[in-house]
């Protein structure tokens, strides 16, 4: 049947309000899923124990903080120098008799996937983040040890450099590196900034002649004075190399939020 003029007016008006209603629709659907997925981070970012005051934290929210908080990178190598059975080596949260917690050992995510060899997991922590120092502290008052308040002032006091600690169940890569070997085989690179610097020092804990764990100190600054991250950093590379051993732990500034803000 043909439709008359006025008809067809109708008809149009009609569906440009339906058209209308469904973009209306649409709009409010996409505002309300922005709102969730920008909201998301902050609620999750508050149930965190670090976003609290560090006197508040238990025993459990320290050990989360050590080993599992954004400043703590759990690196899994591949360990060929490890003959016979496959091994799985990694570190352990310790109570207060320095007794490990064996409930926390965990399967390494390759073997999941079919991998056989032999693993040990490094454990990259930023070290002069106050967080980690306030964890410490936290944790030897837990114990029952002497919280002095040399400790509350010195939790206070920014160290001037970036500070990298690596330690391992088993670090038999760094035992042949002295500390020249890994000043020139260790970096750290802002990712958004394309700058990269290697440490000013590092100082080699040793049990024997068997390397426990490095200490790195980087300095905050490039050689032309520019601070080496910017507030809007997505990600910081730390790279230390032996030969073909090449261990790469990758941090995000933007979580590593602390209860006063971005915390280094």
């Amino acid at each position: 049947m043909k439709l008359h003029p006025v008809s067809r007016l109708k008809k149009s008006r009609e569906n440009s309000r339906l058209s209308l209603g469904v973009r209306l629709g649409l709009s409010v659907l996409l505002v309300l899923v922005l709102l969730t997925f920008t909201a998301w981070p902050v609620h999750a970012f508050k149930d965190e124990p670090w976003s609290k005051d560090y006197k508040s934290w238990t025993n459990e929210d320290v050990q989360k903080i050590l080993y599992e908080s954004p400043w703590v990178k759990m690196v899994e190598m591949g360990a060929p120098w490890l003959k016979g059975p496959t091994h799985f080596l990694t570190p352990l949260p310790m109570d207060c008799n320095g007794r490990p917690d064996m409930t926390k050992d965990r399967t390494p995510a390759s073997w999941a996937m079919g991998n056989t060899e032999s693993i040990v997991i490094f454990q990259v922590t930023w070290q002069s983040a106050r967080t980690i120092r306030a964890a410490k502290l936290r944790q030897s008052s837990l114990c029952g040890k002497e919280e002095s308040e040399r400790g509350e002032e010195m939790l206070e006091d920014q160290p001037e450099q970036y500070i990298i600690i690596v330690n391992s169940p088993d670090m038999t890569p760094f035992d042949g590196m002295d500390e020249d070997a890994l000043l020139k085989n260790t970096s750290l690179q802002s990712k958004k900034m394309q700058k990269k610097i290697g440490p000013e020092s590092v100082s080699i804990q040793r049990y024997g002649k068997t390397v426990r764990s490095l200490t790195f100190k980087f300095p905050r600054k490039t050689d032309t004075g520019e601070p080496l991250t910017s507030p809007d950093d997505k990600e910081i590379e730390f790279v230390a190399q032996s030969g073909k051993f090449n261990m790469k732990a990758k941090f995000q500034p933007p979580k590593m939020v602390g209860k006063n803000g971005l915390d280094l």
